[in-house]
């Protein structure tokens, strides 16, 4: 990011030229003309730069903020690292500029929610257990004995013979109902639930891959941001279907913004 005060000429008889904190064409704060107070934006403002001419200062008077301690740093796919925010669910991303969504940011809160349940894993054994080899097996045992009982529970709605493995689960609504459902691939599934006219889709990354009843069971014992946990009960959710993402055919900008148009909780 570069300080960059206006030289332009303006055609009116008076326009003030301000300081600008640039981040390529995008202004993060200013300084007023006349004052020495910087403003800053809550999300980087995009000028429009034709005709315009600024200078390089070689002081910078701006205080350049660094990331919020809530962020998250996730890796994309071009080997690049982002800034999302989990709980404004935002991400410096150019899909998410665009857009207003992108895949980073279900990763994001899939990540948050591994930490909450290690940290409650790890705050239980601290008052049960002792600091020994035994402490920690017993840990082990104290998890495994947890999920099995949730698959239990969850084993009248679920078929208990399934044992594919599924790394994405969540939630959609479709004609009023809403229900579970399972995934390898988050972004061809959003397009696919939305293409199909479902709403308020919401679906997360789980730690690891897991099957339809281990992934409800994560889901009950973590009740993620955004999820519809109403739907976890619901009979033939998600069970036994193959959809055919193959023949989904929707433009990725189509589709990005079917989600936030019908689903203001996202």
């Amino acid at each position: 990011m570069k300080a960059m005060q206006e030289t332009t000429v303006w055609e009116s008889d008076f326009q003030p030229n301000h300081i600008y904190l640039l981040d390529g064409d995008k202004a993060v704060a200013y300084i007023p003309w006349g004052t020495g107070t910087a403003q800053y934006f809550k999300k980087p403002l995009r000028l429009d730069l034709r005709g315009r001419q600024f200078t390089a200062l070689k002081v910078n008077p701006f205080e350049v903020p660094e990331a919020d301690a809530t962020t998250i740093t996730v890796q994309g796919s071009n080997g690049k690292t982002y800034e999302v925010d989990p709980e404004a669910q935002t991400c410096t991303c150019p899909g998410y500029t665009f857009r207003g969504q992108c895949r980073h940011v279900a990763q994001a809160l899939g990540e948050k929610v591994l930490d909450a349940v290690v940290q409650n894993v790890a705050s239980k054994a601290k008052k049960d257990l002792t600091k020994s080899a035994k402490g920690a097996t017993l840990l082990k045992l104290d998890v495994t004995k947890s999920i099995q009982d949730s698959s239990t529970n969850c084993r009248g709605n679920f078929m208990s013979n399934d044992n594919k493995l599924f790394t994405v689960v969540g939630t959609s609504t479709f004609k009023g109902q809403s229900k579970v459902r399972f995934t390898n691939d988050i972004a061809v599934r959003i397009k696919t639930l939305v293409k199909g006219g479902h709403t308020n889709v919401e679906l997360i990354e789980l730690p690891k891959p897991m099957t339809k009843a281990e992934a409800v069971a994560y889901l009950e014992a973590n009740t993620p941001r955004g999820i519809d946990m109403s739907a976890v009960g619901n009979k033939g959710s998600d069970i036994g279907r193959k959809v055919k993402s193959s023949a989904i055919k929707t433009p990725v900008s189509k589709v990005a913004k079917a989600p936030v148009a019908e689903s203001k909780a996202a």
